[in-house]
């Protein structure tokens, strides 16, 4: 069952990409996995959200490590902690367009 517009997305880091890779790139590669709200694109590194916490699951089980034009991606879920410190949007962290917690 779809989620419903008003309720949270659920965030993948990707990274480990080329400086060729643009958004539809990116969303060619995860879209299979299911709906994708948003990606916000930086310089080598992506935040993916999409609408449903399995089809997350399913993007990081079978993309990270990926190779995709030579590289490998790493897909992690952003905010968790791994053997690194933790990468994407916390808890705690203010929204880069409007300045409130709660979402990025």
């Amino acid at each position: 069952m779809p989620s419903s517009p008003s309720s949270k997305g659920v965030q993948v880091y990707v990274a480990g990409f080329s400086r060729r890779t643009n958004r539809d790139d990116l969303k060619d590669l995860f879209r299979k996995f299911g709906k994708i709200r948003d990606i916000v694109l930086k310089e080598r590194y992506a935040f993916l959200e999409f609408d449903d916490s399995r089809d997350a699951e399913d993007a990081v089980d079978e993309m990270n490590n990926y190779e995709f034009d030579g590289r490998k991606l790493v897909v992690e879920h952003a905010g968790k902690k791994s053997s690194k410190k933790p990468r994407g949007p916390q808890v705690d962290d203010k929204c880069y367009k409007c300045g409130k917690t709660g979402h990025w």
